[in-house]
């Protein structure tokens, strides 16, 4: 739970302050936070759910592709 806190900090602070530089101590305690994530195997997981998702969103951008495809060939070859 405190990683998340800190990743949420650190968010707050990046996108509220930019160009302020990161409160001293800061990121010592971001890069434990990250180090908690990854023990955790957090980080993997969420690489791993990005790919499902990628691969599902390939199979439905290669499903548009077939269907305008058809629907092209549809139009140059109308039916008599």
């Amino acid at each position: 739970m405190n990683a998340e806190i800190v990743t949420a900090l650190a968010g707050y602070i990046a996108r509220f302050s930019p160009g302020k530089p990161i409160p001293a101590g800061m990121t010592e305690v971001m890069n434990d936070a990250m180090a908690e994530r990854i023990r955790q195997g957090e980080i993997q997981r969420t690489v791993r759910e990005m790919g499902q998702k990628l691969e599902f969103i390939a199979k439905e951008l290669d499903q548009v592709v077939a269907e305008s495809r058809t629907v092209v060939a549809g139009k140059k070859n109308p039916p008599a």
